[in-house]
């Protein structure tokens, strides 16, 4: 996890929503994020509810989960875009011009007791989910927090 609180100068993070009610969150995988096929998804889920599922209408064509295996899609912006505490799972078209990047309008609420949980579960047989929880920081104070999977995962005994 990386907690980006330097100043705003370039970058895609200066194209997110900055309040002091919602947390911004990138989640990348150096595997792409497939959530487009019949069967063999990807599922991420934040604070349970699948990220790379839930905008499959909204999303158009362009983003997560439509065209998301052709994308090679391997990050992806969470931000309350339009800042209305509410997720409408739209693009964040400034964010997903990037081929490999999408954005979406997704409302985590900065307030909330407990941390934010992000579960991947990768497609395939191996099973393996991995959990990262991260603090909720206000994106007026830390512009994004930044979370990396490993596309390996090795079961320890």
């Amino acid at each position: 996890m990386r907690l980006n609180t330097g100043s705003n100068e370039g970058g895609l993070s200066d194209e997110l929503a900055r309040s002091a009610n919602h947390v911004n969150l990138v989640i990348a995988r150096d595997r792409e994020f497939w959530a487009d096929l019949d069967s063999g998804n990807d599922a991420l889920m934040v604070n349970g509810i699948n990220v790379l599922a839930e905008n499959e209408t909204a999303m158009d064509g362009v983003g997560v989960s439509a065209g998301a295996q052709s994308r090679r899609l391997s990050s992806l912006f969470l931000s309350d875009q339009d800042k209305s505490g509410d997720s409408s799972y739209e693009n964040i078209d400034d964010v997903t011009k990037v081929s490999f990047i999408a954005g979406m309008d997704f409302f985590i609420d900065a307030f909330v007791d407990g941390a934010i949980e992000i579960e991947l579960t990768p497609r395939g047989d191996s099973g393996l989910t991995q959990t990262i929880n991260v603090p909720r920081k206000p994106s007026d104070e830390v512009r994004i927090i930044s979370v990396q999977f490993r596309d390996f995962v090795q079961m320890h005994d």
